[in-house]
């Protein structure tokens, strides 16, 4: 493998002067520097260019400046052109002003040196030469190592996000097949109005599948209809949703069970297809629920609630809280307790909703609604107003404005 030359160029078209020029450079050159010199300017340039052509360095030159019949100024810009980044210095017996102007006017000179010169001056000027031209390669060097390093991490920061975008794309399409299926086993709002008047169906969620969900059964004399929410958002909440509304169609209607029984046999049921020796983190499956068995004739209305809401609402927006939400039911640990009664539904409006419809922050007033200030949206005549449908999305919407959704929100309402 060819050894890359470093050299060191003299020029001086006295013989004699060159001549002493060299000895002195030779006696204090570092290792591994080569002393080349040139009488005149062309074989100067002959020289820089054979450099150059081989890819050696021409670390410094050290050149007269009154040469014929290329004087020094010359010389030295057309050196500019070749190789700029070698030191020049200029030897010069004028001290002359207008000499070095002159020379900086064509080249970056690095120094000039008035003849006859100081041995150690010139020592010095020429180590220090040869010192900035080795700090600045090593710049030049670190410089390309490190946009070369940068252009790899560009590269790899581009790779990563056209996988990241992938993974994201296959993430989107899996959650909008997930909704896909989850929508399946929700009954269809359009067959829900056919039973219920003044229906009103609201759900957000945090993310693009909910762990809220609504059910509903018809029997010849009686209609059931539920809404839940499950713990977790996203997936997690949505596989919670698909097995309770299972076993809902299991269990409820059951001749032999009372609403009350039906529930409490729901939450049997999922707790033995959890495999409870399952945890992650802190965290542990469970939902809340609120349920109602109508009867379509009497309307009569039997309900039951594992920490779900239900409100009735009379024709002057007077609010009776039936049922409201004390927290999830987490599965296993938790006592089960499961709440009933009854109450006759005859030209009363029924609400039910998950609690991630208070729970949401207001951008206003960066707290929550709470249940309180949803029964005073009712109350005020803000929800349902005379001729007009129900405004809770609308209210929802304005109370969120650009706050992220706090949890999944879902609302049910009907008359009888």
């Amino acid at each position: 493998m060819r050894i890359q030359r470093k050299v060191i160029l003299l020029v001086d078209d006295e013989a004699v002067i060159l001549s002493v020029l060299s000895v002195h450079v030779k006696s204090f050159l570092p290792t591994g520097l080569e002393l080349l010199t040139a009488s005149n300017g062309e074989d100067a340039l002959m020289i820089a260019r054979s450099l150059k052509e081989s890819q050696d360095e021409l670390i410094c030159v050290i050149c007269d400046y009154m040469m014929y019949p290329m004087n020094g100024s010359i010389l030295l810009g057309h050196l500019e052109d070749i190789s700029p980044e070698s030191k020049k210095i200029m030897l010069t017996g004028q001290a002359d002003l207008a000499a070095v102007t002159d020379v900086l006017s064509r080249a970056r000179l690095f120094r000039y040196i008035e003849k006859p010169w100081e041995p150690k001056d010139l020592e010095l000027t020429v180590l220090e030469a040869i010192n900035m031209y080795n700090s600045e390669v090593e710049l030049r060097k670190t410089t390309q190592e490190l946009a070369m390093l940068n252009k790899e991490l560009e590269r790899k920061v581009e790779d990563r996000t056209a996988e990241l975008n992938q993974k994201n794309e296959e993430l989107r399409q899996g959650l909008q097949y997930a909704r896909f299926v989850q929508e399946c086993f929700l009954p269809n709002h359009r067959i829900l109005s056919k039973h219920m008047n003044d229906l009103c169906v609201f759900s957000t969620s945090s993310e693009a599948v909910s762990g809220d969900f609504y059910w509903h059964k018809e029997k010849s004399d009686c209609n059931y209809i539920a809404l839940g929410d499950c713990t977790g958002h996203g997936l997690a909440g949505a596989l919670l949703t698909v097995l309770v509304s299972d076993l809902l169609d299991d269990k409820i209607g059951d001749p032999n069970l009372n609403l009350q029984e039906a529930v409490g046999e729901v939450v049997q049921d999922l707790k033995r297809r959890l495999n409870t020796s399952v945890r992650y983190s802190e965290m542990a499956a469970g939902f809340d629920l609120a349920i109602l068995k109508i009867d379509k004739n009497s309307k009569q209305v039997d309900w039951a609630s594992l920490n779900g809401n239900i409100l009735l609402i009379d024709a002057e927006n007077k609010v009776e809280s039936i049922a409201k939400s004390k927290g999830f039911l987490h599965l296993p640990g938790d006592t089960l307790i499961v709440a009933s009664g009854s109450f006759n539904g005859n030209e009363k409006r029924i609400a039910m909703f998950s609690d991630g419809l208070y729970d949401q922050i207001g951008e206003e007033t960066n707290k929550r609604l709470r249940l309180s200030g949803l029964i005073q949206w009712i109350e005020e005549g803000h929800v349902f107003r005379p001729g007009s449908s129900c405004e809770i999305e609308s209210l929802f919407n304005s109370w969120k404005g650009n706050q992220v959704h706090t949890d999944d929100a879902s609302w049910l309402s009907f008359t009888l």
